[in-house]
């Protein structure tokens, strides 16, 4: 499992994460509710399946407001 975390103070609203694991709300990235940790828009769980598109979207953001760790390591 990854968690997966947005810093919205960070994020300009570019878009560029969005995808199969984050979406824009309000204007900014949000985790997608389906993958929401205890309904919290900026953190949430997701299967190892999702890890490229995970490490896609933190890679393209250009604040660096999105990070991930795999459960129990180190962070992405």
């Amino acid at each position: 499992m990854i968690y997966v975390k947005v810093d919205r103070w960070l994020c300009t609203g570019c878009g560029l994460c969005q995808g199969a694991v984050f979406e824009m709300v309000e204007g900014l990235s949000a985790v997608r509710r389906e993958y929401r940790l205890d309904g919290r828009i900026d953190e949430g769980v997701v299967g190892e399946e999702l890890l490229p598109n995970v490490m896609r979207a933190a890679r393209a953001c250009p604040n660096g407001g999105i990070t991930w760790r795999r459960l129990g390591g180190d962070l992405g």
